[in-house]
């Protein structure tokens, strides 16, 4: 059941993805007033502020989707958040059946490396992320799944530790989740066995030979070069540069 939340849901965009069966939500970023004008105003890479977005989706389901969840049988503790660069290749699993890699410090799955594990009944007990392109040690807040209850809990904290930040983190809302979440040298994630749930192009996979259990992935994550950077590749090729 895909939803996005828009400020202002009546775009061409937001036409489009409402004829895609998406269910918009009209929404305002809660905490706009308390980003600093020069951070409001920047951008990092490819992305701005509004990626601060994410750690809103908690209050979207508690405050607009709450009864709609209820009635459809969906979950209302726990949330799935994608970007819109994602392609689902397969049906998502039940949480319980969500593998999760355990102890493993290259992030990247690696047959040698990650001991999986399946969720318990009450994880992720924060949230899942995938690793980062330029830091697999790092997470990628592109695809989180969410525990709504916890974040609903820590926000105020969340957002006061921004505000004593002046929100000054590195692409933006992962800089603000790494900071907050991962303090005396330990972190409060799960992390996602990305060979399943945030694929990438540009990954080393295990052959079926050295890992039999592979599979294919849930979902295509389009993370680090965008389709307009392979565009001004082409370009200069093309022009000989």
């Amino acid at each position: 059941l895909p939803h996005q939340s828009f400020e202002d849901p009546e775009d061409e965009l937001a036409t489009w993805l409402r004829r895609a069966g998406t269910r918009v939500v009209k929404w305002r970023l809660s905490f706009w007033d308390s980003i600093p004008e020069r951070v409001r105003s920047s951008k990092q890479g490819h992305i701005n502020v509004g990626a601060f977005g994410r750690l809103d989706v908690p209050l979207v389901v508690a405050e607009h989707l709450w009864e709609e969840f209820n009635d459809r049988g969906i979950s209302r503790d726990f949330v799935l958040y994608t970007d819109a660069d994602v392609m689902c290749a397969r049906d998502w699993p039940a949480r319980t059946d969500l593998l999760k890699c355990a102890d493993c410090k290259r992030g990247w799955p690696h047959p040698n490396c990650c001991r999986q594990k399946h969720l318990g009944p009450d994880e992720p007990q924060v949230f899942m992320a995938g690793t980062e392109v330029f830091a697999v040690w790092a997470l990628n807040s592109g695809i989180m799944l969410m525990n709504v209850q916890r974040w609903l809990r820590d926000r105020q904290s969340l957002l006061e530790f921004a505000n004593k930040k002046e929100w000054n983190f590195m692409m933006y809302d992962q800089g603000l989740l790494e900071s907050f979440y991962k303090q005396n040298g330990t972190r409060a994630w799960d992390s996602f066995d990305d060979s399943l749930y945030n694929s990438r192009g540009f990954m080393k996979f295990a052959s079926l030979v050295t890992r039999p259990e592979a599979q294919t992935p849930f979902i295509w994550h389009w993370h680090g070069f965008k389709p307009y950077d392979v565009k001004c590749w082409l370009d200069q090729l093309i022009v000989g540069e």
